[in-house]
């Protein structure tokens, strides 16, 4: 997602005139802080994990 994310913003950079590439960057503008907040919620629950000294290992 967040590799898609880069690409849709060099893409709209390139062609700032195509709807198309508009239309991405905004999705990824309004999608992206949701889909960060997951992934800190993620990984705030695996560092918390009473299984942590396993993932380690």
């Amino acid at each position: 997602m967040m590799t898609e994310s880069v690409i849709a913003g060099i893409r709209n950079d390139i062609d700032m005139t195509d709807p198309f590439y508009e239309q991405e960057r905004a999705f990824y503008d309004a999608n992206m802080p949701i889909f960060r907040n997951l992934l800190v919620d993620y990984q705030m629950r695996v560092y918390h994990s009473p299984h942590q000294a396993y993932m380690e290992d």
